[in-house]
């Protein structure tokens, strides 16, 4: 599934929230984001993962709440995304 990721607005319009909620939500680590160049993303299998109430992270290389900043530079590509421990 190559779905379109969302944005803090079109993922607070979805869930009817605020788009400080969606970040608050990245921040805490309830929803994982990234970044590209200044923009932050929702990959779509994200946003259905939460939806669903599933705890399970794909494969286990996607952080908690940590946000990977990734310049775009030509050809479009997957952002990395690292696992950074929570800071307490």
């Amino acid at each position: 599934m190559n779905a379109k990721p969302f944005t803090p607005k079109t993922l607070s319009e979805r869930w009817d929230c605020s788009e400080q909620h969606v970040r608050d939500l990245i921040k805490a680590g309830k929803l994982k984001g990234f970044q590209l160049g200044g923009l932050i993303r929702i990959a779509a299998w994200e946003v259905e993962r939460v939806e669903s109430g599933s705890d399970d992270e794909k494969d286990g290389s996607m952080p908690s709440g940590q946000i990977q900043k990734r310049e775009h530079k030509g050809a479009l590509s997957a952002p990395r995304i690292v696992h950074l421990p929570n800071a307490g």
